[in-house]
């Protein structure tokens, strides 16, 4: 286990927004109550509506002065540490541009820096991740690369496409909660909760 360097993405993969986007959106009339209580779906209702200006200014809104409420995803503390104490190494891999590109200039690079300390990622009795081993970078190719220069064995991420860009030699785990099998991508390995890591691992 100890040569093995997991990285991890952050927007969604560590951290959930989707009651935040849920109640902003519903305060500012974008949704109606109905709607599905996830970003991919408020999104989606907003774009059909012709609101994807007003979502792109609200994601920045929720990446930035919001991110302080968001939660963690289930299990993930716990997993995290245990597997940092058996040996492994872990690091956060993550991308996103240092402002929003509409709406106010909130360092989004800074909040979610702040949001790990707020939630004891750094302490090592809590999960223990190094804060060298956190970067936040401005595009995805930049992403690819950081994943690459740090010669990380898996990686976790949301997107599939962030996946499909590494290289085969990266063990690719796609975090999803959807209800498909690892067969109908076989890229992929897929991870509905992260207390199935110790499966994958």
């Amino acid at each position: 286990m100890r040569n093995i360097h997991l990285g991890i993405d952050f927007d969604n993969t560590l951290v959930i927004y989707d009651e935040i986007f849920y109640n902003l959106a519903l305060e500012r009339g974008f949704i109606h109550k109905n709607i599905q209580a996830n970003k991919v779906s408020i999104r989606e209702e907003m774009i059909l509506n012709g609101k994807e200006n007003e979502f792109t200014e609200m994601q920045g809104e929720v990446y930035g002065n919001l991110i302080k409420n968001a939660k963690l995803q289930k299990d993930l503390s716990q997993t995290l540490n245990f597997l940092l104490k058996k040996g492994i190494k872990i690091s956060i891999v993550s991308h996103k541009t240092k402002f929003p590109i509409k709406g106010k200039k909130y360092d989004l690079h800074q909040a979610a820096l702040n949001w790990l300390k707020t939630n004891n990622f750094f302490e090592e009795n809590f999960i223990g991740i190094e804060l060298e081993n956190v970067f936040f970078e401005e595009t995805i190719d930049q992403k690819i690369q950081r994943i690459k220069d740090i010669n990380c064995t898996h990686f976790i991420d949301d997107l599939e496409k962030v996946l499909e860009k590494l290289d085969n030699g990266i063990i690719k785990i796609l975090f999803t909660k959807k209800n498909f099998k690892t067969s109908e991508n076989k890229n992929f390995l897929t991870l509905n909760n992260w207390n199935e890591i110790y499966d994958i691992i």
